[in-house]
Formats: C-alpha cells, sequence, structure tokens
C-alpha cells in the first residue's frame, strides 16, 4: 500500500515540474507538442520485484473546465524502455 502512495506522489510531483517553465531533470519535450516525457527507475508492474526503465510521458488535454479552476487536465502514461535511456539516472535496489 505504501508503495502505490510513494508511486502517486511521484507521478504528482512530476506532473506539476513538467507542466511549469521548468523542464525536470532528464526529460525531454517534443517540439511538436506540450508533452513532456521523463525517464524513471520504477517497477515493472504492481506486484512486481522487478526494477526497469520507464518512460513516463504527460499529455495536456483540451477541454473546458470550470470557472475558478486554474489547473490543467493531463493524461499520464508510462511504458517500458531500454535502460539506456535511464544510464545516468541511479538504479535502486529491489
Amino acid at each position: 500500500m505504501f508503495k502505490y502512495l510513494i508511486a502517486a506522489l511521484t507521478a504528482l510531483v512530476l506532473v506539476f515540474l513538467g507542466s511549469g517553465t521548468f523542464t525536470p531533470a532528464n526529460a525531454t519535450i517534443n517540439p511538436t507538442t506540450d508533452d513532456s516525457q521523463v525517464y524513471i527507475w520504477d517497477y515493472a508492474a504492481i506486484g512486481s520485484n522487478q526494477v526497469v526503465c520507464k518512460q513516463v510521458a504527460f499529455h495536456t488535454l483540451s477541454r473546458p473546465l470550470p470557472k475558478g479552476v486554474d489547473v490543467q487536465p493531463a493524461h499520464i502514461s508510462s511504458k517500458v524502455v531500454d535502460q539506456g535511456f535511464c544510464a545516468n539516472l541511479t538504479k535502486p535496489k529491489a
């Protein structure tokens, strides 16, 4: 349960960092869109002990929001990628 809370908080922090004017460490911005991509070490799946390199992408959504709402909705997706993308990051112990 604690692992899920940490993963959710990490994703929330990455959303805040990716939505600002400053680019998070090891992130790339796709020049054709406003989507941010970050590479992180994470568990392969829920309940897994295997740590893999993942690409986390934040896709902004265009939809009407109620008055007074200052947040921008986003869709977060992730996929397992080659370990070379995380080569400059410290790999945590599983």
